[in-house]
């Protein structure tokens, strides 16, 4: 049952063998073709979001463009050690680590001048006033 390799130097492909790739292939590819799809989603819901977001935060497309290509940039240079350092520590304790590192770390702090509709302007309890009624 093993592979064998004919006079032209190419290999003949086992019973065995195929099988088990198109098994893979099937177990595979369905997972593989979601999360393809589920990428290309968010980066049209990003750009849709750009749309309204850039006008309402007062920035322009060439800031939007550089805080996306930061995030990316930082994206990979933080991913690479932590998939080195999920490989010595184990799946389960490093996702777990991400998990809570990201629950402690707040969406939108305090003092950033970007505002939400629930955070609530600077230290009163009132709400902040809409956008269209600012100056």
């Amino acid at each position: 049952m093993h592979s064998t390799t004919l006079d032209n130097g190419t290999r003949a492909i086992s019973q065995l063998e195929r099988q088990t790739m198109r098994k893979v292939a099937w177990r595979l590819l369905p997972i593989l073709m979601l999360g393809y799809f589920i990428a290309f989603v968010d980066r049209v819901n990003v750009g849709f979001a750009a749309l309204q977001m850039n006008h309402a935060v007062g920035i322009d497309h060439a800031a939007f463009g550089l805080g996306g290509g930061l995030f990316y940039l930082t994206y990979v240079l933080f991913e690479i050690p932590s998939n080195l350092a999920m490989q010595k520590v184990g799946a389960r304790l490093w996702i777990a680590r991400i998990m809570i590192s990201w629950a402690w770390c707040p969406p939108v702090p305090p003092s950033s001048p970007v505002r939400t509709p629930s955070t609530r302007c600077g230290s009163c309890s009132a709400p902040r006033k809409p956008a269209s009624s600012r100056a």
